[in-house]
């Protein structure tokens, strides 16, 4: 028995592929969902099964962990706590031979170190999405923590990029390697062949460019979010701000909601994965604090804005295809924005990492 652990709608987009591929090879398999964020949206597009187990009432806002830095840290660690037993006891009423968790969130560490606590039967755990490093605990945080300790207990850690690979044999993780390219290629290609991309009828302009931030180290800042609005502000760009529900209540608290009110500036509520992907499909490029968009930048040919610091994805900046760009000017900004791009659609992967994924679970 296959059981894949996960709760945010990134890890889902990623693991749908996985799924699949499990499906055509009649392998048995079952997901449990840990409430994180809200999936039934994605579980219709995504035409995949309903979770075998719920371990928490999903919300529907965009934040679970609500208050102050500290309180909000304070109740993210307690959850964290309770969700690993909760993930202990179902792993082991469904009789798992092999965990699959994705990416870098709590709950990817949860499953895992739910995994390793199981003393008799204990089932292989495999990580998804392994080996990415920002070399910093607090950029971003808590999920450069989070991949760190999923590495370093997984049994199969499915690297998705040669420097992924280099960074686990750096650190003497133990557990076995393969090189298998990231999920997000596979899941990229599944839906774009699906949709229709004509040009969404909701955008005003018909050149634009995306801007979003969601990071709990960029929106809890007043100085980092005040900059975010500084960029987009000065850009003579027509752009579309996707707007999550817990930025909107910071841009509110730091009084900055204001100043996003220009005639340029269309704000849009969060979108479904394919509805985002056709919007990036049209766009001139995209300001993001996203790790996942990086890649998808880069699969699609479109240049990525980063705003952050340091990045987990090196890749993505020595391709050309995304700069970090928090602290550059808006000159520098508007001569990326024209440049050409290199063809980049496979920097990620060939769009087989979920074959790659399966082939060494079926062997193993």
């Amino acid at each position: 028995m296959i059981t894949i652990v996960l709760g945010t709608r990134a890890e889902l987009i990623k693991t749908f592929p996985v799924m699949k591929e499990l499906d055509k090879r009649k392998i048995k398999w079952e997901w449990i969902h840990t409430g994180q964020h809200n999936l039934d949206s994605l579980i219709k597009d995504f035409n995949i099964k309903k979770p075998k187990i719920v371990l928490d009432i999903p919300i529907s806002s965009s934040g679970r962990f609500k208050g102050g830095k500290f309180l909000a840290v304070f109740n993210a660690i307690l959850w964290n706590l309770k969700t690993t037993n909760k993930i202990r006891k179902s792993v082991k009423k469904l009789k798992s031979n092999v965990v699959l968790c994705q990416g870098d969130t709590m709950a990817t560490a949860a499953t895992v170190l739910a995994g390793r606590s199981i003393i008799f039967n204990r089932p292989k755990i495999g990580h998804i999405e392994a080996g990415i490093r920002s070399h910093s605990f607090t950029e971003p945080f808590p999920e450069e923590i989070s991949r760190r300790i999923s590495d370093f207990f997984s049994d199969y850690l499915f690297a998705p990029t040669q420097k992924a690979v280099e960074n686990l044999n750096r650190e003497k993780i133990k557990g076995k390697t393969y090189l298998t390219g990231n999920t997000v290629v596979d899941a990229v290609k599944d839906i774009l062949y699906t949709i229709d991309l004509e040009f969404p009828e909701n955008l005003r302009a018909k050149k634009y460019i995306i801007a979003q931030t969601h990071r709990y180290e960029n929106i809890t800042s007043p100085e980092r979010l005040g900059r975010f609005v500084e960029i987009i502000t000065d850009l003579p760009h027509n752009i579309v701000l996707i707007m999550p529900e817990n930025t909107e209540a910071k841009l509110r608290e730091f009084e900055l909601w204001n100043d996003l009110q220009k005639e340029n500036i269309q704000i849009s509520a969060l979108k479904n994965y394919k509805d985002f992907l056709k919007m990036l499909y049209h766009s001139s490029g995209i300001i993001t604090d996203s790790g996942g968009v990086m890649e998808e930048c880069a699969i699609l040919g479109k240049p990525c804005l980063v705003f952050r610091k340091r990045t987990e994805r090196p890749e993505a900046i020595n391709a050309g295809v995304a700069e970090l760009i928090m602290e550059k000017g808006s000159d520098f900004i508007l001569d990326f924005l024209n440049r050409k791009l290199k063809n980049t659609k496979n920097l990620f992967g060939d769009g087989n990492a979920s074959k790659k994924i399966v082939d060494v679970i079926q062997k193993e």
